[in-house]
């Protein structure tokens, strides 16, 4: 995963942290629930703490977009009830 590569580099110093933002910024996080299922949002936790922002993770489920299932014109009702549920309101 792109955000396990990102961490090594930070832990490797090869990303500077200066580049990125001065301030403490709050976001939502909302991991993949394909990454959810055979991993963990952990490392996406650690690398946005590691840049300066305050991270809390949606305790979301599936957003509607697993796949190619909410690409497709006759998912897109469905797609979008899930992602209602708790995703989108947040």
């Amino acid at each position: 995963m792109v955000d396990e590569f990102i961490a090594k580099e930070f832990a490797a110093g090869r990303i500077d942290r200066s580049l990125f933002v001065d301030t403490k910024a709050s976001i939502l996080l909302h991991a993949h629930c394909q990454q959810k299922a055979v991993a963990s949002s952990a490392v996406q936790l650690k690398c946005f703490d590691t840049v300066n922002y305050s991270v809390k993770e949606i305790p979301s489920g599936c957003c509607g977009m697993a796949g190619s299932f909410g690409y497709e014109k006759e998912h897109f009702e469905l797609s979008n009830q899930v992602g209602e549920l708790i995703l989108f309101p947040r």
